[in-house]
């Protein structure tokens, strides 16, 4: 099954409201088997990083990018460059790393059986939180951080931490299985194996969505919510999932399994599993592909 895994939560780079010009934007796409992916004119073109460039491996399952730091977490550790994809090196080797976020001072690497991992020192030295700390699980399936406060959803529910991962609390969910993570101001909102669960106060209750529908990726703006299923497509609510509208291949999308999500202004970007990226310029009215059609596309991230 972690072959597959699209555990992705991805925050925003815009502020709310933001428009964002297409043509200044680069997409980062984490592909299975065959590297990394970028462009810098909206899919037209794309140049791919692998192995012989100096990627841990192939099989990279989550990507985040920070001005010109990026990261790259895959089957044999996190792949780090400094310098915008020039050079790169590699961590946390003996690691599957699911998913990689970052933050300006840290980065928060989840892995398969070996928990999370968490650098202060743009990955020199590490600091690791499993079970022993109060984690639910050794395995990290998405990660949200935001300033001292870490969101890590595993295969046993979705562990919490206010103190920078010294103390945790671990929230049980409808189901367990915890594939992404996305907080917007006061609202978390977790995409599991049994629908998506919703939560304004901190996980204490939750409202469930979606059920019994298995969403790889969630991200959420403006009250707006969109959902990555594994076979119906694109699910989407303007109103806070009080209502939905779903988005599938009878609508212009290539492929239904929809691995990752990311929103930027109006233009919508699906990471697929096997129909490559397709993207709207127009909040999901029309959609074309674009490019690494036919590719595993296990996680998409936007650097505006």
């Amino acid at each position: 099954m972690f072959a597959y895994v699209a555990a992705v939560c991805l925050v925003t780079l815009l502020a709310p409201g933001g428009k964002t010009d297409s043509s200044s934007v680069r997409i980062y796409a984490a592909l299975y088997s065959k590297g990394l992916a970028r462009s810098d004119n909206n899919g037209g073109t794309w140049v791919v990083k692998n192995t012989t460039d100096g990627l841990a491996s192939n099989f990279v399952y989550s990507v985040f990018a920070l001005s010109k730091k990026i990261y790259a977490g895959t089957r044999s550790g996190l792949t780090m460059s400094f310098d915008d994809g020039l050079t790169w090196s590699n961590r946390l080797q003996s690691n599957l790393v699911y998913f990689v976020f970052a933050l300006p001072n840290r980065i928060y690497a989840g892995t398969y059986a070996s928990g999370l991992f968490i650098s202060s020192d743009d990955g020199l030295t590490w600091i690791s939180k499993n079970t022993t700390n109060g984690l639910a699980s050794n395995t990290v399936y998405s990660i949200f951080a935001v300033q001292n406060k870490i969101y890590a959803g595993t295969d046993s529910g979705l562990s919490i931490s206010e103190d920078n991962g010294e103390t945790w609390v671990t929230r049980e969910l409808l189901n367990n299985q915890v594939n992404s993570i996305f907080v917007s101001e006061k609202q978390i909102y977790a995409g599991t194996n049994g629908g998506l669960a919703m939560s304004t106060d901190n996980g204490l209750t939750w409202t469930s969505r979606l059920t019994p529908t298995v969403i790889q990726s969630v991200f959420a703006l403006e009250g707006k919510i969109y959902a990555g299923t594994t076979s119906n497509g694109l699910a989407m609510s303007k109103d806070n999932g009080q209502s939905w509208t779903t988005i599938d291949s009878t609508r212009g999308l290539i492929n239904n399994n929809i691995h990752s999500v990311f929103v930027s202004g109006n233009q919508i970007y699906l990471g697929t599993g096997g129909g490559g990226l397709s993207i709207s310029n127009d909040d999901g009215i029309m959609w074309e592909t674009r490019g690494l059609v036919d590719n595993y596309i296990n996680s998409v991230f936007i650097r505006a």
